[in-house]
């Protein structure tokens, strides 16, 4: 249930800022979760870390501040 949950709120945070690669791959990691498919879960969790960090990049990056500077 806290896989699902978790995977849920993530989703809908980043739904808010167009993050749609990784709102598909949370949405299978809370279906997974939902239906207690840990082998799958376990398959797309390693997924979730590296799209955090592009998320989190692409925030941090020059283009993103250059962006609401002016």
């Amino acid at each position: 249930a806290d896989l699902e949950l978790y995977a849920h709120q993530l989703k809908g945070a980043l739904r808010n800022v167009a993050a749609e690669e990784f709102c598909a791959l949370l949405e299978k990691l809370e279906k997974a979760g939902a239906k207690g498919d840990f082998a799958q879960a376990r398959e797309i969790y390693p997924k979730v870390g590296p799209l955090v960090n592009q998320v989190l990049d692409y925030y941090r990056s020059r283009a993103w501040t250059t962006a609401f500077s002016r």
